[in-house]
């Protein structure tokens, strides 16, 4: 993959899943597995968005 131009926004988003799905809960554990290897810092880094990580997964964590 390769960068369309420069990064207009680097800010922490989030996944839609239906409530109640299992799915959340599986894709907060791989985040925190990938946070805790340093391999979310790492690909973050990689794509010029590190301003936007974030330090732990959460479910239902918007904020308004």
């Amino acid at each position: 993959l390769e960068a369309a131009g420069e990064i207009a926004d680097a800010a922490p988003y989030g996944w839609p899943v239906k409530k109640g799905s299992p799915l959340a809960q599986s894709l907060q554990q791989a985040l925190e597995h990938l946070i805790q290897t340093g391999t979310y810092k790492q690909i973050a880094t990689n794509w010029g968005v590190e301003k936007g990580i974030i330090d732990k997964p959460v479910i239902n964590g918007a904020i308004s």
